[in-house]
């Protein structure tokens, strides 16, 4: 069954699932985990500290995010599927655009037209098709989410239905069918193993087998503090709410019911209206299919509420409209601030009046600005100006008594997620630079106690990751690894750069070599080549561009031209990205001996890190010395565990930073053993766990 909570403050929802997970750790087992789906890191701190505020202990919890957690509920349940996520689905189309049975199909010409209009070389089509395929490859995706009812159209389409439909949606539901069955499974065409079943996760769900989908999910499964999920999601929730005991935890910024006007407003806040009709066959139907644009609803709910009242309305067709209110008024005091009144006429959806005031003669209100800025660096220094004018502004009035004294840790910026990476190499910088305003980064695991810590979980994922764009040039520019004295180097251009020499993921052509990627495209190498030819040739910043030819079969590179006093900053980006991807090359395929593994990762991270700060200092002062990895791990050499692949022609391309080892050829969990060896009583717990990756 699915029960439902609502408030418009995530505090007032911890009661009732504090109360749940006290009872679960009365009569479940003590190592029983509970599961708390979460929308993001930010939530689940707040979750674990109140809940152990609450019941004294926050342990034995689970945090997944909500589509990581139903993927893998779906493929524990089969073997042979894997839910398709974005980067796999843009490879699929990437090839699906240039493969000759759809480069001339009719049905495809304003995509081939949109490639060609930008392109004046291969490289460039290959480069436009490309980014094409990534734009599509999210929009399909939320399209699997948000318009499930339009996919069924597609697939159920007449002839003369495609003929009605509009020339940008006759193309993508041709290229949908064409990486598509019927039942929503990718073609056998695209796939490198035929016998896998790779699904955007709503299908999976349809196609899912509600035996083995039962005996998998937890007796309880807790859904906290979202505030909108696509409607697919409503309908999983319903399907599991049949299985399981599902427990969805929602923010509603609004208390009366959205489906019916109270002309009394405050009159009835508990009677929530009962309706029939099912508004999930309307969706699609209408672009307004709850008529937000002719309401008297307050400005803000009818401009930006229609995910929220959607996502409300189908959760309560799923209980029935069972729920239990959790709302707590705004208003603390009269007159209420500006922000205040705000929120209480959402919350109570207050009709907008029929006199709008424009504000003139009215005191300044600072709660609420919108304010305009020309780039992200820009908009850091106004946050931070605005901050300390903040600070400075509250020490005279808690001089005087007047208020409480504010801290920067009650302080909060918010970012966009997808955003985070392009926010914090300048906010770092700026609020650093400026006014040495201290922040902690609370949306990922470990980047609270130092950005030391945050730097060491970057480098330990980067053997095992895909050299992307995002993970190399989050490393380059760390503040933990990039060094700002260095004054004439504008770390800032690399962002730009990589971008501009087409770079998306992988090392070099090896790395590729299983796609249907061309040679000389898309990787790190390539990207190096170039900008170390635009040191010593012209390039098209000066208008005469022209192939570096390195032999027959060889791919060509266009040099990528940097201006005079840019050079000292190209060259330190083109060291900083070959020793990271030489050290990395070298780990991912070694075996060692633990303590070898030990040494080799210590040495691997000694090499970069460069601590900014007391704390970061002593984190790094944790890593052990030689002496005591020795002692932790024994003198055991495990010889038969020791293989030294022979070196490769491949990273002759990448030079390592770390002077004194160079090994190749890493099937041993590198992570397991540098924990054994920085902390001993994880060596008890991850003694099988290294065995059995190094046997």
């Amino acid at each position: 069954m699915i029960r439902l909570y609502y408030s418009n403050r995530l505090e007032n929802l911890i009661a009732p699932l504090a109360n749940a997970v006290a009872a679960h750790q009365r009569c479940e087992p003590p190592l029983e985990p509970v599961s708390i789906v979460v929308p993001n890191r930010i939530v689940e701190q707040f979750v674990r500290y109140r809940l152990a505020e609450s019941i004294g202990v926050a342990a034995n919890l689970n945090f997944p995010f909500l589509r990581t957690y139903l993927a893998k509920l779906l493929q524990s349940t089969d073997a042979r599927l894997k839910i398709l996520d974005a980067d796999e689905l843009q490879l699929i189309l990437f090839e699906c655009l240039r493969s000759s049975s759809h480069r001339d199909d009719s049905n495809l010409t304003p995509a081939r037209d949109y490639i060609q209009a930008g392109s004046k070389t291969d490289a460039d089509v290959e480069l436009r098709t490309i980014l094409l395929a990534a734009q599509l490859a999210r929009l399909f995706r939320e399209y699997s989410i948000s318009r499930r009812r339009m996919i069924e159209k597609w697939r159920a389409a007449r002839r003369s239905d495609v003929d009605a439909m509009s020339e940008t949606e006759r193309w993508q539901r041709h290229l949908w069918q064409s990486v598509f069955d019927s039942h929503g499974r990718v073609r056998e065409q695209w796939l490198l193993k035929p016998e896998t079943q790779l699904m955007m996760l709503p299908d999976a769900f349809e196609a899912g087998d509600s035996h083995h989908l039962k005996s998998a999910l937890p007796a309880t499964l807790h859904v906290f503090g979202s505030s909108y999920a696509g409607n697919a999601y409503a309908e999983i929730f319903a399907r599991l709410g049949a299985l399981a005991d599902i427990r969805i935890y929602a923010l509603n910024p609004c208390r009366e019911f959205w489906d019916d006007v109270d002309s009394s407003r405050r009159g009835a806040l508990t009677a929530w209206a009962h309706r029939q009709d099912k508004v999930g066959e309307k969706l699609a139907d209408s672009e307004d299919p709850f008529a937000l644009n002719e309401s008297s609803d307050p400005p803000a709910l009818r401009l930006w509420g229609r995910p929220g009242r959607e996502y409300v309305r189908l959760l309560n067709e799923l209980s029935q409209c069972d729920f239990a209110p959790l709302f707590s008024d705004p208003v603390s005091r009269e007159p209420p601030t500006l922000l205040q009144a705000l929120q209480q006429n959402i919350l109570d959806r207050e009709p907008q009046p029929p006199d709008v005031e424009d504000g003139d003669g009215k005191p300044f209100e600072a709660r609420i600005r919108f304010l305009a800025t020309p780039g992200i660096r820009r908009e850091a220094e106004i946050v931070a100006n605005e901050i300390w004018s903040i600070v400075r502004d509250n020490e005279k009035l808690a001089a005087s008594r007047g208020a409480e004294r504010i801290r920067f840790h009650e302080i909060a910026v918010l970012i966009p997620d997808p955003a985070v990476d392009d926010y914090m190499a300048h906010i770092e910088s700026v609020f650093r630079k400026q006014h040495r305003i201290p922040i902690d980064l609370v949306g990922r695991s470990i980047a609270g106690a130092s950005r030391v810590a945050e730097a060491v979980e970057l480098l330990l994922n980067l053997p095992r990751g895909r050299f992307s764009r995002a993970e190399m040039i989050r490393l380059l520019t760390h503040p933990a690894l990039n060094s700002e004295s260095e004054t004439r180097i504008d770390a800032g251009l690399w962002p730009r750069w990589s971008e501009a020499l087409g770079i998306f993921f992988g090392a070099d052509d090896d790395d590729l070599k299983d796609t249907y990627i061309p040679r000389g495209l898309y990787h790190w190498d390539q990207a190096i080549k170039r900008l170390a030819l635009g040191a010593m040739m012209t390039g098209q910043r000066s208008g005469i561009p022209a192939f570096f030819e390195t032999g027959a079969t060889a791919p060509g590179y266009l040099p990528f031209e940097v201006a005079q006093d840019q050079l000292e900053t190209a060259a330190q980006f083109m060291r900083g990205a070959r020793s990271l991807i030489a050290d990395a090359l070298s780990m991912r395929n070694a075996r060692l001996t633990p303590r070898g593994w030990s040494r080799m990762l210590i040495e691997f991270l000694n090499a970069y890190l460069r601590p900014a700060s007391a704390l970061d200092e002593r984190v790094q002062g944790q890593f052990p010395r030689g002496d005591r990895v020795h002692r932790r791990l024994g003198t055991e050499d495990w010889s038969d565990v020791v293989r030294i692949g022979a070196r490769d022609d491949r990273n002759a391309n990448h030079r390592s930073r770390i002077a004194s080892r160079t090994i190749f050829g890493a099937r041993c969990c590198g992570w397991i053993a540098f924990l054994a060896a920085v902390d001993p009583i994880q060596s008890h717990l991850c003694a099988g766990a290294e065995r059995s990756c190094l046997s």
